[in-house]
């Protein structure tokens, strides 16, 4: 029996892995408040039925919640 690589779908990171992994691949790209931002909106992504608000933060734009 092989194990599945950590990271990988059939062992996928925790949350808390996957903050952290954004934010080092990020550091110096984008700044911490703006991390802290798309963190806070890819955490609530279920609840958005437009994607709008995600893009436009990736894009550098400002944001607008529609939820269900």
């Amino acid at each position: 029996v092989s194990q599945s690589r950590y990271g990988s779908a059939e062992n996928p990171l925790g949350r808390e892995e996957i903050k952290r992994k954004f934010r080092l691949l990020t550091d110096g790209q984008i700044d911490s408040e703006k991390q802290k931002k798309i963190i806070e909106c890819a955490e609530k992504f279920l609840g958005i039925r437009e994607v709008s608000e995600l893009t436009n933060l990736l894009l550098n734009g400002e944001n607008h919640v529609k939820q269900h």
